[in-house]
This record gives structure tokens, C-alpha cells and sequence, in this order.
């Protein structure tokens, strides 16, 4: 079995928005396990300062930046969403989740 993270960040930008989709669906249906997404501000700040850094780190900082946003505003418009500690404790599951577009407005 191959394991890739798919919580958010880096690979979340670099990614097609169906590789995240389907490991949600994976993780939601049929493991019945949340999934922990995490997104740097940085990750959807397109005109953001860029240093002087290497190829690579460049490739990592940068890459896909234009589009985060709109996948990030897919993401919390196809899934419920809520904060770690409601979900450990079951809130998630029973329907309690934050409405995360609106705070993106």
C-alpha cells in the first residue's frame, strides 16, 4: 500500500483537487476516519514577497499559489469541516461543524 499525506499544504497546492477529493472520500466513507487538513496563509497569498531562495525550495514555496484559493473554497463547500478538538470528541460526526465559507468572505 502506498501512504502520501494528504492534509493539506504543499501537496494540496501541487496536487489535482481530485487526489485530495478521493482521499476524503477514502478517509470519510470508507476507513469512517476524519481527515486533518492544515493550509499555511501563505498558501493562497499570490502576491506574497519571494525571497532568494533554491530551485527546490521554490518549486515547494511557490508552485500553484493562483489556484489554492479557489480549491481551498471547493474543499470546505464539498465536506463538512470543524475544529480538531469538536472532531476527537464526535461533534463533527453529529452534524456540528463550522460553516468555513463564510469565514472566508
Amino acid at each position: 500500500m502506498l501512504l502520501l499525506p494528504i492534509g493539506g499544504g504543499g501537496y494540496f497546492r501541487l496536487l489535482q483537487f481530485s487526489f485530495t477529493a478521493f482521499s476524503v472520500r477514502r478517509l470519510n466513507g470508507r476507513e469512517r476516519k476524519p481527515m486533518m487538513f492544515y493550509l499555511h496563509p501563505r498558501g493562497i497569498e499570490a502576491d506574497q514577497p519571494r525571497g532568494k531562495v533554491s530551485f527546490l525550495t521554490r518549486i515547494r514555496h511557490y508552485s500553484n499559489i493562483a489556484g489554492c484559493e479557489t480549491k481551498l473554497r471547493r474543499l470546505v463547500n464539498d465536506w463538512p469541516f470543524a475544529p480538531a478538538n469538536q472532531s476527537l470528541r464526535g461533534g463533527a460526526a453529529a452534524g456540528q461543524s463550522i460553516d468555513y465559507q463564510a469565514l472566508l468572505s
